[in-house]
């Protein structure tokens, strides 16, 4: 019944996404996840011994719903109503994405990636890092970190730099932020700087540098120069932090009065 997907015949790129980020690699594997959402005629009971009817008429109707979810891969076109809802329901995204109309899982994402550039995925690490309560769980740890506060201070600096520029739209060493040199880090193995390979001398010794272990040296020391002049923002990030812890308790605060009424909904 788990049937291998044929790669090469998914045209529906969004729900096959959907489904890899989510460690979902069958039609199988999402049809026992999403069964639940579907108002089955005589649902069965999975639970129920193998050789039951009850467990055969799941069975049955879980077959059926591998093969709509496979059809569904193949021919976008042929989603119904109920299939979109629980999708959508199951992953959290637009219809729109399943559909083809906006490149990321949400309108929200989708703007946010129109408007900066970032990922899908960056965006949604820093959701995060922003509101890290997950299942009911308050991770002390997680309160205490710098991502977003330094990330802020980071890109505040390199804003104003770009404001205090005599040319706003210039774009040079002079208003380039630390996440540029360490972009430049990270492609210094495509360096090239002639055909002669550095030679540096050091205590007599003569010593061989590739042009990307150059550009690393070189990004090296600029990303520990921005380190050190970014450190004339050290209230702002202890303020800042403080702000953060403050903020952590409000949301903790509110996300557990809705998992006790979500409780209490459920014990009624």
């Amino acid at each position: 019944m788990s049937k291998k997907i044929d790669i090469d015949r998914i045209e529906n790129k969004a729900l096959w996404k959907l489904m890899n980020d989510k460690g979902l690699f069958t039609a199988l594997d999402l049809a026992k996840e999403i069964y639940d959402m579907f108002n089955w005629y005589g649902s069965g009971d999975k639970n129920a011994p193998s050789t039951s009817e009850d467990y055969i008429r799941y069975s049955k109707n879980l077959d059926n719903l591998r093969k709509k979810i496979l059809n569904n891969l193949y021919d976008t076109s042929s989603m119904d109503y109920k299939s979109i809802s629980a999708y959508c329901k199951y992953f959290k995204c637009s219809a729109d994405y399943l559909l083809g109309y906006i490149p990321l899982p949400t309108h929200e994402n989708t703007d946010i990636e129109s408007y900066t550039g970032l990922s899908n995925e960056s965006i949604e690490c820093l959701h995060t890092l922003h509101f890290p309560y997950q299942y009911g769980v308050r991770d002390s740890q997680q309160e205490g970190r710098y991502d977003i506060v330094a990330l802020n201070i980071i890109l505040e600096d390199c804003y104003k730099k770009l404001k205090d520029n005599a040319n706003f739209a210039t774009f040079s060493n002079v208003t380039a932020s630390i996440l540029h040199d360490i972009g430049i880090y990270l492609d210094s193995d495509s360096a090239k700087m002639g055909t002669n390979t550095p030679m540096i001398t050091i205590s007599g010794s003569t010593n061989l540098f590739t042009p990307g272990e150059m550009v690393r040296n070189i990004a090296q020391n600029r990303i520990i120069n921005h380190l050190e002049e970014m450190r004339q923002y050290s209230l702002n990030v202890r303020l800042e932090m403080n702000n953060s812890k403050t903020r952590f308790s409000e949301i903790w605060q509110e996300h557990a009065k809705e998992i006790i009424e979500k409780e209490n909904t459920d014990k009624k």
